[in-house]
């Protein structure tokens, strides 16, 4: 779920895992809204080492054998933001590194040891972000700790240090103060989970592993990107959004892979391959449109289908005394006309045809037969371009906002 809301921070949509290049505008004056995702996701806490006791967070208990120990740090900030896969690449190549820079060292030799092959020590901890890391390697650096800072090329990116395998009584004070690592798988390859739908949208549809793109037009704003990946199954994300922003979207992405370079693909909802979306999303996608204080201070909000259908969604305010929310929950990739299927989604007419009667590229058009497939199954929903007076939608200014992606 998502949320706007107004003044808090919840995690991503106008442009949401996300994923998301969002833009506002700052030349009102007026309280930011916040748009929040909500996600309920099934807890994972992954063990990152052999034994958990081997952590120095976890207890500073010392084993009874003074073992071999290779530490490997990746930055929280990145897994709650990058693909899973990605983050545990970037400790792949730090952990390699750091051995093959040190191969001759005979604690390496050791470690390496085919006799010992199935039976290394790895502790996997975890920093806030880049400035911890950085101030961690200097740290390292100063009391002679051997280990390969890994900064991701070309971006000259630190994302995760890995320390040459040690004695763990010559290291591990050095990694005291960390924790172990909570993996929280959020996007990439993940596997389905289940979407917060607060009992609105219909139980029998597929789960999906989704991303989420934002972006708004709004003129003087800037540019900021953030990503929201969600391997859906509930925590709660939000976004302030400035009042004033106008020309917002958001829209899922779904059945994504991208490497730690943060460029892969998304079967729908794609942002020219790249993880950080820098324009909007390829069709088809479900679209979650708003502009904040409008005409009259008004918000103005809707769902649109006019660059198709991918997942099932709900927009709906959460405050102010403003009720009427608006879905979009039928089974439309099931029951999608041929001419329309689309691997992961359904297409809009417009996108397939590309003419005057689906796009109304002339200004002026009307319902065709296959524009009411969608509104027959979304009355609230966009169905094509003109499609205004029975699909937007207003509250007061100043209203917060839940953005639902239902399974």
């Amino acid at each position: 779920m998502a949320t706007l809301q107004s003044p808090r921070y919840i995690a991503h949509f106008t442009s949401l895992k996300t994923v998301t290049h969002l833009t506002t505008s700052y030349r009102r004056t007026l309280p930011p809204s916040f748009l929040h995702l909500r996600i309920r996701r099934r807890s994972a806490t992954m063990a990152s080492s052999t034994d958990a006791s081997e952590s120095p967070a976890a207890g500073n208990s010392e084993s009874t054998s003074d073992v071999l120990v290779q530490y490997v740090v990746l930055r929280r900030d990145l897994i709650d933001t990058w693909p899973l896969g990605s983050v545990v690449t970037q400790g792949c190549h730090a952990s390699v590194a750091a051995i093959w820079s040190h191969k001759d060292d005979p604690h390496t030799l050791d470690y390496c040891n085919p006799t010992n092959l199935d039976s290394m020590h790895k502790v996997t901890l975890e920093v806030k972000g880049e400035v911890q890391l950085k101030k961690l390697s200097e740290k390292l650096m100063s009391n002679n700790i051997a280990h390969k800072l890994w900064i991701e090329q070309p971006e000259n990116y630190p994302t995760c240090l890995a320390s040459k395998p040690y004695p763990k009584s010559v290291v591990s004070t050095f990694f005291k103060k960390l924790k172990l690592l909570e993996c929280k798988p959020t996007s990439g390859s993940c596997t389905h989970g289940i979407a917060d739908i607060s009992g609105q949208c219909l139980s029998s549809l597929a789960s999906y592993c989704l991303l989420v793109g934002a972006s708004t037009l709004a003129p003087y704003s800037r540019p900021i990107s953030i990503v929201a990946t969600l391997e859906v199954v509930g925590e709660t994300w939000s976004l302030p959004v400035a009042a004033g922003t106008q020309g917002a979207r958001i829209w899922p992405r779904t059945n994504c892979n991208f490497d730690g370079s943060g460029r892969g693909r998304c079967e729908t909802g794609d942002c020219n391959g790249l993880l950080q979306c820098q324009n909007y999303g390829t069709p088809p996608n479900t679209l979650a449109e708003f502009g904040l204080n409008q005409f009259n201070n008004l918000d103005f909000f809707d769902i649109s289908l006019v660059d198709g259908f991918n997942v099932p969604m709900v927009f709906k305010p959460n405050s102010g005394g403003c009720t009427r929310g608006i879905s979009c929950i039928a089974d439309i990739n099931g029951q999608c006309p041929n001419e329309l299927r689309a691997p992961g989604g359904c297409n809009n007419p417009c996108t397939v045809y590309k003419t005057d009667q689906y796009c109304c590229n002339s200004g002026s058009c009307a319902p065709t037969d296959l524009s009411k497939f969608f509104k027959d199954r979304c009355p609230d929903a966009y169905s094509y371009p003109k499609d205004d007076q029975t699909s937007t939608f207003t509250c007061p200014g100043g209203t917060n906002y839940d953005v639902v992606f239902c399974s």
